[in-house]
């Protein structure tokens, strides 16, 4: 969430700030799985780099299909930690 600087996570049944860095890992996953297909050792581990990993999670983070206002989670006052709002 922008307003807050977080990312947040279902987690059973509610909505949680992610104190794991889950979405940096998800994106090291991703830089991982590229650099091994790159055949230039150089490119690899550019691809692999914290410097790049960092990058994606910033452009995540600014990307509008993830963007969500702090009104928007709290839209319906009769439903409670629902994905469906």
């Amino acid at each position: 969430m922008a307003k807050w600087g977080k990312w947040l996570k279902w987690v059973d049944w509610a909505w949680k700030p992610d104190e794991t860095e889950h979405v940096f890992d998800m994106a090291r996953d991703i830089c991982r799985t590229a650099a091994s297909e790159c055949h230039p050792k150089h490119a690899a581990q550019r691809v692999a780099s914290a410097k790049t990993v960092a990058a994606i999670e910033r452009l995540a983070r600014a990307d509008r299909k993830h963007a969500a206002t702090v009104e928007q989670w709290d839209a319906n006052v009769w439903l409670l930690n629902t994905r469906a709002a």
